[in-house]
């Protein structure tokens, strides 16, 4: 592990319930049925910890958009995706979901 990075290790599942509640076990880009929570910052950024502040709740579509796997067929719709997600309010998430 390189030094100064901290593993996480696995989201908690209270977390994730949690998380899912908040949400309403909903996507945070598109509104359909969530089926998993995605860190954001990155884990491997600093600052990112397992907490709702710090998880979206993501479509399984979406989660592997987070990761970067996605059809080149939705290229434009991915590039929004993006967008979106860089304007989220590090560390500040449950404050636009009151």
């Amino acid at each position: 592990m390189d030094e100064g990075k901290v593993s996480l290790g696995p989201i908690p599942q209270k977390v994730k319930w949690r998380l899912f509640e908040i949400t309403n076990s909903l996507c945070e880009w598109c509104g359909t049925t969530a089926v998993d929570c995605d860190h954001y910052p990155r884990r491997s950024q600093s600052g990112s910890k397992n907490d709702t502040n710090h998880l979206i709740a993501l479509c399984r579509k979406h989660h592997e958009w987070s990761g970067g796997i996605r059809n080149m067929d939705d290229e434009v719709q991915y590039q929004e995706f993006l967008k979106w997600k860089k304007q989220l309010p590090l560390h500040e998430l449950d404050k636009i979901r009151e």
